[in-house]
């Protein structure tokens, strides 16, 4: 199964960061070190994922700020027969971010 990952820096700043996602044994199936997310754009990840691991997924963004790092994750449960994942991450003002399925 295809998995896609769309980060959407919807602010006004420069984020650097890291994405993980996780399957279901906490085994890394996707990631990515050392983003530059530009302000007001998107970015794409993608990756193939055996149908056996997308059972539960964790995704974690790792936000670079001032000097420091703060963690945002979420636990999402895809549809196993799909044949893709598409995950959708936000980042807000705060920063915050958000985690969806699509």
């Amino acid at each position: 199964m295809s998995l896609q990952v769309l980060v959407s820096n919807e602010t006004s700043e420069y984020f650097q960061g890291d994405l993980v996602v996780l399957d279901q044994y906490m085994s890394e199936v996707l990631g990515s070190d050392g983003n530059g997310w530009e302000a007001q754009e998107s970015f794409s990840y993608e990756e193939t994922l055996d149908r056996t691991r997308s059972e539960k997924l964790t995704a974690k963004v790792y936000l670079q700020k001032n000097s420091t790092t703060e963690l945002f994750q979420a636990e999402l449960g895809p549809d196993t027969k799909s044949d893709s994942v598409r995950i959708l991450v936000d980042i807000t003002d705060g920063p915050k971010v958000s985690f969806s399925l699509e």
